[in-house]
């Protein structure tokens, strides 16, 4: 799986979290669920600034 290739190679990353959307392709943020992935990247940043 391509995007698990990505995710492990962010080594130095301070945070990060993989979320998986069912249904969801390439273009999740033009997709029906799209607010799923607004919620992750929101919920990533808030933490981000703790």
């Amino acid at each position: 799986m391509q995007s698990q290739a990505y995710f492990l190679a962010l080594r130095n990353a301070q945070r990060k979290r993989r979320v998986e959307i069912g249904g969801g392709t390439h273009m999740i943020l033009a997709e029906a669920q799209r607010m799923q992935a607004f919620r992750a990247i929101s919920d990533l940043l808030a933490k981000a600034d703790q």
